[in-house]
């Protein structure tokens, strides 16, 4: 959480010099719900429940879960964006999949 708060006070003004506030009022109502998604869903949200998984079920047990979120990621993309899947796509999941199943039998 701490390097998302410091990453965001120093980016602010960095963003601000390079772009003005003027740019900040051409986002219309769709771009400030996606802000507000990635900042409070997915990072605030996102570092609540990744830390509650580590501490009920250990480091070994949880942490290989996060190769899947590419999978997950490009499953939702081709559901919900209309992405075309390719044949390199299924074969670095199925690789990603295989992986993790390694890890967790070991």
């Amino acid at each position: 959480m701490w390097g998302v708060t410091i990453g965001s006070i120093i980016g602010l003004p960095v963003l601000l010099i390079a772009r003005g506030w003027e740019a900040a009022t051409h986002v219309g109502p769709a771009g400030w719900i996606a802000i507000f998604y990635l900042a409070f869903i997915v990072t605030v949200i996102g570092y609540i429940v990744w830390y509650w998984a580590l501490s009920k079920g250990g480091v070994t047990r949880v942490a290989p879960a996060q190769f899947f979120l590419p999978v997950v990621g490009v499953g939702l993309a081709v559901i919900f964006l209309g992405e075309r899947l390719t044949a390199v796509g299924v074969g670095a999941a199925i690789v990603i999949l295989i992986g993790v199943r390694l890890t967790q039998r070991s």
